[in-house]
């Protein structure tokens, strides 16, 4: 009888610890990669924060002519230092837009944000921290708005696949309601 409740106690650990041990896996997989995805090919890429040999590669291998930085400006912080000055030495524009992933972007923002990536030389990389939230909302939004996508094919753009994580103990939940919000009060597709 202790023989066969020792043999639940651990199916029972390996269903808690498993599912935790992939995701954490895939996690480590995704930041180590860079979070770089294509979004529409040779127009719009996205990525978490690259470092600066990361950035060199990734802005000459795909001919990059624009990044769109959504944390905004940190002055004071060397990734974004090295991010200013590699992108002034290889003439790509640079823009910051500062949003947040745990609260709601204004119609006002995200109309700022997508003039900004309609009006950029393309192809343009869009970042943010880790790729995942704010990357994945404004993914999202122009493939949606340029008629790329479906508004449920774009929303994929916010899935666990790139990292977002809308549960748990997190709040970027805030990016999906930002998305639907969007897609009901402009009819695109």
């Amino acid at each position: 009888m202790r023989k066969a409740l020792g043999h639940h106690r651990l199916w029972f650990i390996l269903l808690l610890v498993g599912p935790s041990l992939v995701l954490g896996s895939y996690a480590g997989y995704i930041h180590e990669q860079g979070n770089f995805h294509v979004v529409v090919p040779d127009r719009m890429y996205r990525s978490r924060q690259l470092d600066k040999t990361e950035l060199i590669h990734y802005l000459k291998t795909y001919q990059i002519k624009s990044i769109l930085n959504l944390r905004g400006v940190n002055a004071g912080s060397d990734w974004y230092q090295d991010e200013k000055r590699v992108a002034h030495d290889l003439g790509i524009s640079h823009q910051d837009y500062g949003i947040s992933a745990n609260r709601e972007v204004s119609d006002e923002d995200l109309k700022a944000i997508m003039d900004i990536v309609l009006d950029a030389p393309k192809p343009i990389l869009i970042h943010c921290k880790s790729g995942a939230d704010r990357t994945g909302l404004i993914a999202a939004l122009y493939q949606y708005a340029q008629g790329e996508r479906r508004a449920e094919e774009a929303a994929s753009q916010l899935s666990i696949w790139y990292g977002h994580l809308p549960f748990f103990w997190n709040s970027t939940a805030a990016m999906d309601r930002t998305f639907w919000q969007y897609v009901s009060t402009h009819a695109c597709r």
